[in-house]
């Protein structure tokens, strides 16, 4: 059997859509930022809110690590094909 071309374009179409999901993860650490330090900009104390704040970024970090874990499966996935 020999080679052919879909491996390589299923690789290189695995490393965007890796890529792109590893921009969702940069947005949703910009998402924690925002909630940690928003708050100071648009007048609210956060004295106010500590244990939702708190739970906030708590949840923000955990969706942070679960997804850049599965985001890397297809960059691997797309570095192996190729």
């Amino acid at each position: 059997m020999g080679k052919t071309w879909k491996p390589t374009v299923a690789g290189i179409l695995n490393i965007i859509a890796g890529v792109f999901s590893l921009l969702g993860v940069i947005g949703v650490i910009s998402a924690i930022f925002a909630v940690g330090s928003g708050l100071y900009l648009w007048g609210f104390a956060p004295e106010v809110f500590p244990v939702t704040l708190g739970i906030v970024q708590t949840i923000l970090v955990i969706a942070a690590i679960f997804l850049a874990i599965v985001d890397i499966l297809p960059l691997l996935g797309g570095i192996y094909a190729l």
